[in-house]
């Protein structure tokens, strides 16, 4: 890290750390099977939580200078509402670590792959989400639409594909509570779809 992290940022990130490894743990043993993981990184406005999000990730990229080494399984999708706030997340995690040199990755229409190398930080926002999207379809020059490039990565190894969602309060209203059918794109991730399993681990 760039930044020292004040102590309750550095007891935060401990304790963010220890969540996820914990999810990832349980997601190794019971695969996509299982009820599936949430962590939540809360923090008052101002309190550094981009900064404190990018330590964490710095610990489980790159282990812990200990008892923990590198993984280089591991595959994360920083989701958004919007393509400005990517951009600024970008910003702030480059600004925060050089260790993420060449790992932060935006996914837009100019993407190809069958699936998601791991190893990176992916950058996806709703709005290219949508029904209208170049992503959510094959053809122009695109062997797979974003759904199946995330189910193959998802399903390559569950444990280690990790879903950020910024501001993750939102888009989660239901009209009816007691539903399991996702309304809105990011209940896709959470719930599941006919096109995308749903995500294991999730960090809100």
């Amino acid at each position: 890290m760039k930044f020292t992290l004040l102590q309750f940022q550095e007891e935060t990130v401990a304790d963010l750390v220890s969540h996820i490894r914990n999810s990832i743990d349980e997601v190794g043993r019971v695969g996509l099977q299982g009820a599936g993981q949430a962590v939540v990184l809360v923090a008052p406005t101002g309190a550094g939580k981009t900064v404190m999000a990018a330590a964490a990730l710095e610990n489980l990229f790159f282990g812990d200078g200990q008892s923990l080494g590198e993984d280089d399984e591991l595959t994360v999708v920083w989701l958004s509402d919007l393509p400005n706030v990517n951009e600024q997340t970008m910003k702030k995690l480059e600004a925060a670590s050089e260790r993420f040199d060449r790992r932060l990755v935006t996914i837009d229409n100019s993407f190809r792959g069958d699936e998601l190398p791991p190893g990176n930080v992916y950058f996806l926002n709703t709005q290219k989400l949508g029904v209208n999207s170049n992503l959510v379809s094959s053809g122009d020059d695109r062997d797979a639409s974003i759904w199946e490039i995330l189910t193959r990565t998802i399903r390559r190894n569950p444990a280690k594909f990790l879903l950020v969602i910024d501001e993750a309060h939102r888009g989660m209203e239901r009209a009816n509570a007691s539903s399991e059918e996702a309304t809105t794109i990011v209940q896709r991730f959470v719930l599941g779809f006919s096109d995308l399993p749903k995500v294991p681990i999730i960090v809100g």
